[in-house]
């Protein structure tokens, strides 16, 4: 019962999530995955990231962050982005 309570009756504060949209198949995001995961578990090792293909379009990606720390979600959000060519980006979403 103590499971329940502390997972799905006390309120948890919401985690912070920014998901970057990009023209790019998610095989051609792995170099950058690959450089930013090592760096993320060093510095933000709070932060989860997700890789999400497109379903109906071959060269789009939704890469997915979240950390309960706003700073550390910030940061791994800056790091991915310099890892990618700018022209890739289509939106940064923010929640």
């Amino acid at each position: 019962m103590d499971a329940i309570v502390r997972n799905f009756i006390i309120p948890r504060p919401r985690p912070f999530t920014r998901r970057l949209v990009v023209s790019l198949s998610e095989a051609s995001l792995l170099p950058a995955l690959d450089a930013l995961l090592p760096s993320l578990a060093r510095s933000s090792p709070l932060v989860k990231v997700g890789s999400y293909p497109f379903v109906d379009q071959e060269n789009m990606t939704v890469i997915s962050l979240e950390s309960a720390v706003q700073a550390s979600v910030d940061g791994a959000l800056s790091s991915f982005l310099a890892l990618v060519p700018p022209e890739s980006v289509v939106r940064v979403e923010r929640d």
